[in-house]
């Protein structure tokens, strides 16, 4: 009699740890926006600290991020956008409830420009050149006060 609940004791046995392995799994997911609050779809999201980090995902159309099937762990968030700021959500203690944070806010980043300038020496002597013996109005050229030239 007891000979066939022993098979069975192993097979609850092991489901139950199954369970329980998958209810001890969490998500992390949230929104990036700008300081107006207007969403940033498109934004570069990496989860590192736990186990099977880091791993990366993308903002959708909606600026929504998620990362599923992680274990309990504290972790950190980071977010990068091109033209924007970089922000981290530090401390993200996941156990097996899901997570969502606050909206993770990118500040506009600094633009650095640069320009080159490059100038080219030319060598040639500049020549006085008249037409119809009129010189021509500028620097260095002074007129009498009758209109003439000197």
């Amino acid at each position: 009699m007891f000979r066939h609940a022993q098979p069975a004791a192993v097979v609850l046995g092991i489901t139950g740890m199954a369970t329980l392995a998958a209810a001890q799994t969490g998500a992390v997911a949230g929104v990036v926006v700008d300081a107006t609050g207007g969403v940033l779809p498109g934004a570069t999201v990496t989860l590192t600290g736990g186990p099977g980090a880091p791993t990366t995902t993308q903002t959708n159309a909606e600026g929504r991020f998620a990362f599923g099937g992680l274990s309990p762990s504290v972790y950190a968030v980071t977010v990068f956008l091109s033209g924007f700021g970089e922000t981290t959500a530090d401390g993200v203690a996941l156990g097996g409830e899901p997570v969502t944070l606050p909206p993770l806010t990118l500040r506009l980043g600094a633009f650095e420009e640069a320009a080159v300038v490059t100038a080219t020496r030319i060598e040639e002597p500049l020549q006085d050149q008249r037409v119809g013996g009129a010189r021509p109005a500028g620097r260095g050229a002074v007129r009498s006060a009758a209109g003439a030239w000197p």
